[in-house]
Formats: structure tokens, sequence, C-alpha cells
């Protein structure tokens, strides 16, 4: 396929479309495409769009087409990047008729993955029962297997708490306001959402 760069240009199969708005590209180019199968734990084929190393100057738009029959789970689907190393970011993405839309700014290898798992919190520390010093504080990291933390709120005896959160070293942290809190238990609860909707809860109840 010959995408000139400053016309609108639409590539299309059975199982892919791409969109070429004009000028999303630097120059003229001889686009490069092959499919393969997406195996466990995709709910596409793999598509390579041409070569990572071509830069993209504006977005352009993938529609790929699905394998998922539960639609019940369409809203958990999302579209991913799979780097030349087979490692896997997501790239998020909206369920039309069967197929995930998005656009991106890159070339390289594009399917689709359904992420159902909520993310993984780990305190720094067993907290149940434990007694926390004065000006102490609660600490986590957070992991997600796909599309990344997206939201978390933080509860101290029903009441909402400020957390911090620090996306480069995945560590969340709540100081703790002693002159708040009665003596004995006290019940911390704090809530986790990744991009697509998944949801974890921790809980525990440490003493003062």
């Amino acid at each position: 396929l010959f995408v000139e760069w400053d016309k609108d240009t639409v590539y299309k199969n059975d199982e892919i479309q791409i969109t070429f708005p004009d000028s999303s590209l630097y120059d003229d180019l001889c686009f490069d495409y092959s499919m393969s199968a997406g195996g466990v734990g995709y709910y596409a084929s793999i598509h390579k769009l041409h070569d990572d190393d071509i830069p993209i100057m504006h977005p352009i738009e993938l529609k790929i087409k699905t394998t998922l029959t539960d639609t019940t789970l369409k809203d958990k689907l999302t579209g991913v990047f799979i780097s030349e190393k087979g490692s896997i970011s997501s790239e998020g993405g909206e369920y039309k008729d069967g197929y995930m839309i998005w656009t991106t700014k890159t070339f390289g290898k594009y399917s689709v993955m359904l992420d159902t798992k909520g993310p993984v919190i780990t305190p720094a520390l067993n907290y149940e029962g434990r007694l926390i010093p004065m000006g102490g504080s609660l600490s986590f990291i957070l992991s997600d297997n796909l599309t990344g933390i997206k939201k978390y709120n933080a509860y101290l005896n029903g009441l909402w708490v400020l957390a911090i959160y620090d996306p480069f070293k995945a560590k969340l942290n709540i100081e703790v306001d002693q002159n708040m809190l009665d003596p004995g238990n006290q019940e911390f609860i704090l809530k986790v959402e990744d991009k697509i909707g998944n949801e974890t809860i921790y809980t525990c109840k440490f003493k003062r």
C-alpha cells in the first residue's frame, strides 16, 4: 500500500482497518503490513504495522476485529502494543460492533487483550493488629497486570483520608494523624481501581 502523506488513506481487510488522515505522516510511505495468530490470552490476531522506527506525525486510527464472544465483557477489552522484546502495554480503546477502535502515533505490533484482574495491593508491613506509633504511616506497593492504576481512595474509620501515590516507585503512602484517633482498634480500607474498572479492596484493623 502506498500512502501519500497529504491525502486521507484507508487500508482494510477482514480483521483490521487502518485510517491515515491527511498529514499524519512526515513523508510518502510504502506501507508494510502483516498478520499472525494471536494465541493464548489474545482476543484478536496480531497485526504488524510497518516498522516502529518510522515516526508518525499525527495519530492514525486502528480498528481491530476481536474474537470475544461474551459481549458482557466488552468493557474489559483493551488494545495493546507489543514491543520487539515482547513486553505488552495497554492502548485503551472503545468497543463497537465487534471491533476495538483507538488511535496511535507508533507503528509496530498491535492486538487486543482482556483485563479482568484488579490491581495488586502489597502492604509494606502486616498492619493487622499492629500498633501504629505517633506520626506513623501506612505504605503500600501498587501494581496492575495490564491497564495500570487509575484511582485510589483510603478510609480510616469510615472517613476519607489523604493518600499520596508515587507512580515512578509504585508506592502509596498514608500519614496517620494520631490526634484524630481514639484509643483502640482503627479500621482502615484502601480501594484501588485500574483504568478499565477492576477494583481491589484492602482492609485491616490496627491499634492506636
